[in-house]
């Protein structure tokens, strides 16, 4: 019989609430689907992609070697007790022709046995298995690059090499690669016999071994310098030989890094939520508050009480959580599909652990049910004369002040204040709870506006329009001539480049990377020194800045070292002066073009790269300027490596980015739609508790407009302090969300910058929302007539 007292109660207090219920339902099930759609892409995105990863055997190392006919390097490597593994690989760099005389980079992958891979495996994906001579199979994440489809003929350049047409036999899904499409590359695959037509060697000169203990990259090298050492012995001469980072995915620690802020994020949606919970169970208790000091004088024990209202709080989150936590799993689902399409990796399974579904339930039911039951267990240990003398309306002016204050405003407007500050704990309850989405919104909108910032760094940075790589060096002065040819051709300059790498005292070698050669007055880019100083022009010495991203990949490095480059396989030293920062250079040294040409006996007279400024204005016409500048090259004899337009270069870089704003804003848009039903719900209240005090004005000649504009202009204030609240919060947490997702996505903190579009756009967001969801009590307020709002209890 008082189970179903208590059960009775609750569905009538329900019946009576039921919007305010249905704005706190609302709140804790979007907090609970965000909460679990973050929590478990999380968990699964981060399992996955280094599942779909080590799911390659990506290789501990690869060796490049001199062919040797009389010895089989596989075989005499699987006889050396480190090694577990080991196939024979080439990797060969070129060109595809993605438009009549457009083209973009490949990178050809030369597989000796495509039936029986063991290191760096990829899939099948459509089309062929195995190709034969003069097929090529395709990297997913590089189609769209292609411009075509499977089956075509593909035109490709290999290394200088004649023109060559490959079939299009099919698509392959390799976890090992970065996304094709973003970096602007397409991936191939071939068998050996391939080369002969594109004009090559038919010899893999590539080994690639898998070591027997897992060792980070330090270890890795120490050990792989043993490797060469047997290798030497047994005749095999070894050019070079790299280490790759330890085996986890490309993006592991980006990804990681950005879904930890958007599961901070999603903990403080929940925690608003049980805020607009307390926010509803303090008017709610308000109102009760006689209710339940008639209870206790009756008998009525305080645990008795608690759990009567207890039922209450479960009727409303025990439907909320299992509600958000069904409706996440597509929304989860879908994320996780685009966030694997984006980094190309397969999610085999979806689904989160069990133990992750328990917590997440018992997590979103804990925190609103907590925050819901703080007000009902301060009502129930108030005495019985407390509570039967408790009316709820309180005015805390002092009797000196508030004569004082009335002096200075209207009497509405002092009402106003007075119902805005009379209940502190919803104040600040609400005010919080709206402070801090739009903190959060302000904040994402912040980073978004430094991100800005560096992008427009970059391009500021990078001023010439098109970048022209040959194979090999030729007269400036022709290549003067030939650019003189093409209108649209404003200047130019001359660089040099080639590739390096670090060789370490204990003989163990870095990653290979670019050395580039700059004039001594360039017009078009100079590195910008984070670290260290700048290159001396009249240097005695060859010195060098290395990037920051190189640094990244070669701690060991240290400004002021003297290091051995070993360039064109030739040893070389330098004098490591300073580091560079720039947000989308790729790890690469930075030198004097004449140093790279005394270092290697060229002509200072030639070049193979040239950075072209132009006058086109439209991406059309760069494009257009770029085909007749192929055209004149390939007429002339001239073979290009690489043609791109900087912009293309630029917009990769961007591309990384686009996933993280855009998921940031999604998650503030998310904390600002609780902030604003945490407000309505507040209105709300107090309109109900105000009942009879509405009634009153109104019977001594207010209007219901009068009304109205009060209760507006109470939301109205609670938004404006809350406006400035969250401007003062949104600084450090920007501050602090701009070094995080810097360090991680740039190795550098994000500039500080304050978006004051996003501040003020807040506030009229704010303003206008606040009107919006404060019509639902002034409507509540005008449909309730004189006679009704008197008789109110």
């Amino acid at each position: 019989m008082m189970n179903k007292t208590y059960w009775t109660k609750a569905w009538q207090d329900l019946r009576q609430n039921c919007l305010r219920a249905l704005l706190v339902f609302l709140s804790i099930a979007t907090a609970t689907l965000a909460l679990t759609t973050v929590s478990d892409s999380y968990l699964v995105l981060s399992r996955e992609m280094n599942a779909s990863f080590l799911g390659t055997n990506p290789a501990s190392a690869t060796l490049w070697f001199r062919p040797n006919t009389n010895k089989d390097i596989v075989a005499v490597l699987k006889q050396i007790p480190e090694v577990e593994q080991a196939e024979l690989r080439k990797v060969v760099e070129g060109r595809i022709e993605v438009a009549p005389h457009e083209w973009q980079s490949l990178i050809l992958f030369v597989v000796h046995d495509f039936e029986h891979l063991q290191i760096n495996r990829f899939y099948q994906e459509s089309g062929q298995t195995v190709p034969r001579k003069g097929e090529i199979l395709i990297e997913r994440s590089s189609v769209s690059v292609t411009r075509t489809s499977e089956g075509n003929l593909l035109k490709v350049l290999a290394e200088g090499s004649e023109p060559a047409y490959l079939n299009w036999a099919g698509t392959v899904y390799d976890p090992a690669q970065a996304p094709g499409w973003m970096h602007g590359e397409v991936f191939g695959y071939i068998q050996p016999s391939t080369l002969e037509i594109l004009g090559l060697p038919t010899i893999e000169n590539a080994v690639k071994l898998t070591l027997k203990k897992s060792l980070d990259q330090k270890g890795a090298r120490e050990r792989l310098v043993v490797v060469r050492n047997h290798l030497e012995k047994a005749g095999i001469d070894i050019v070079r030989s790299i280490v790759p980072p330890p085996a986890t995915h490309p993006h592991d620690r980006q990804i990681r890094a950005i879904l930890t802020i958007l599961l901070l994020f999603s903990i403080i949606v929940l925690i608003l939520s049980g805020i607009v919970i307390a926010n509803m169970m303090n008017g709610f208790m308000t109102r009760q508050v006689r209710q339940v000091g008639i209870m206790k004088s009756i008998g009525g024990r305080p645990r008795q009480i608690v759990f009567l209202y207890t039922l209450f709080v479960l009727s409303i989150v025990v439907v909320a959580v299992p509600l958000g936590w069904v409706g996440s799993s597509p929304i989860s689902r879908s994320f996780m599909a685009f966030v694997s399409g984006q980094l190309n990796f397969n999610i085999q399974n979806a689904q989160a652990p069990f133990w992750l579904s328990m917590f997440q339930i018992a997590f979103c039911l804990f925190v609103p049910i907590a925050f819901g039951m703080y007000p009902v267990i301060k009502a129930s240990q108030k005495s019985v004369l407390d509570t039967l003398n408790d009316q709820g309306l309180k005015l805390n002016l002092s009797q000196a002040f508030a004569p004082k204050i009335g002096q200075l405003i209207s009497r509405p407007l002092l009402l106003t204040l007075r119902n805005t500050f009379r209940k502190k704990a919803r104040f600040w309850l609400t005010m919080g709870s709206l402070a801090l989405g739009g903190a959060a919104f302000v904040a994402s909108f912040n980073v978004r506006a430094s991100w800005q910032k560096t992008i427009a760094e970059v391009e500021s940075k990078q001023r010439y329009d098109l970048d022209i790589q040959l194979y090999e060096p030729v007269e400036i002065s022709q290549m003067d001539s030939l650019l003189q040819l093409v209108p649209t051709v404003e200047n130019y300059e001359s660089w040099a480049a080639a590739k390096v790498f670090v060789k370490y005292p204990d003989e163990s070698e870095s990653l290979r990377f670019e050395i580039s050669g700059m004039p001594e007055q360039p017009q078009f880019y100079t590195p910008t020194i984070e670290e260290g100083r700048a290159l001396a022009v009249n240097s005695s010495k060859n010195e060098v800045v290395a990037t920051r991203s190189l640094i990244f990949l070669e701690p060991e490095l240290r400004v002021g070292d003297s290091i051995l480059l070993m360039l064109h396989q030739q040893p070389t030293y330098w004098h490591l002066v300073g580091i560079t920062y720039e947000a989308d250079a790729a790890p690469a040294f930075y030198t004097y073009k004449k140093s790279v040409e005394r270092q290697l006996g060229l002509d200072e007279n030639k070049a193979a790269h040239f950075r072209i400024n132009t006058t086109a204005k439209t991406d059309e016409a760069r494009v257009s300027t770029l085909i007749k500048l192929e055209k004149l090259l390939v007429t002339n004899g001239i073979a290009p490596r690489l043609t791109k337009e900087a912009h293309v270069l630029e917009q990769n870089f961007k591309d990384h980015f686009v996933i993280i704003v855009n998921m940031l804003l999604a998650i503030a848009a998310i904390l600002a739609l609780v902030g604003f039903l945490g407000l309505s719900s507040t209105l709300s209240m107090n309109v109900l508790e105000r009942t009879r005090e509405f009634g009153i004005m109104q019977a001594i000649g207010a209007t219901q407009q009068q009304v109205s504009t009060i209760i507006l202009s109470e939301g109205l204030i609670i938004g404006v302090l809350s406006w400035v609240l969250a401007v003062l919060i949104a600084l450090p947490v920007s501050f602090g969300m701009g070094t995080a997702i810097g360090n991680v996505g740039l190795l550098k903190p994000l500039a500080f910058v304050i978006s004051w579009e996003a501040v003020f756009g807040w506030l009229i967001l704010l303003l206008i929302c606040t009107v919006l969801v404060g019509l639902i009590p002034v409507f509540q307020a005008r449909r309730t007539s004189v006679r009704d709002a008197l008789m109110w209890e």
